[in-house]
């Protein structure tokens, strides 16, 4: 198990840019925040944007386009992992993109890299997805954004 984790890691990083804000996505900016899972508990997520402070639909997420990046864990458990989901079976993260404010287009496959979790809960990392024919990879640094929320 140790030596497939590190070479999913090698393989991410191989493939990402070392930039601090996503490349290759039209998205530049990036922050964290916690939102509700599917079990009703507090999951991560990292949305990527156009700006760095988009403006908020009435749901508390940022007004489409984005780029958002779904870890099904707290934030106090993803340093230093990597999440990887091809489709079938349950997954522990996920990802989708937002052009509008219809239905937005999922991830089929992909990995999220958490590099680091600061005190301050500032999120670094990387990602490489497959969104149908697409492509999407890149690397991001992302702040915490605290939203008070309440899951169950």
């Amino acid at each position: 198990m140790r030596s497939f984790r590190a070479l999913t890691i090698a393989a991410v990083l191989a493939g990402c840019t070392a930039s601090s804000s996503p490349s290759g996505t039209g998205f530049p900016e990036a922050f964290a925040t916690r939102q509700c899972g599917p079990a009703d508990g507090a999951i991560v997520a990292i949305y990527l944007t156009p700006s760095p402070q988009p403006p908020e639909g009435p749901d508390g997420q940022p007004v489409p386009p984005f780029l958002r990046l779904t870890i099904l864990h707290d934030i106090s458990q993803i340093a230093e992992r990597a999440f990887t989901w091809n489709g079938s079976g349950p997954a522990e993260a996920g990802a989708d993109q937002c052009e509008t404010a219809g239905p937005c287009t999922n991830a089929s496959s992909g990995v999220i890299l958490i590099q680091a979790v600061d005190e301050n809960r500032r999120t670094t990392g990387s990602y490489d997805l497959r969104l149908g024919s697409a492509r999407l990879q890149g690397s991001f640094t992302a702040p915490w954004r605290e939203r008070l929320i309440l899951c169950g």
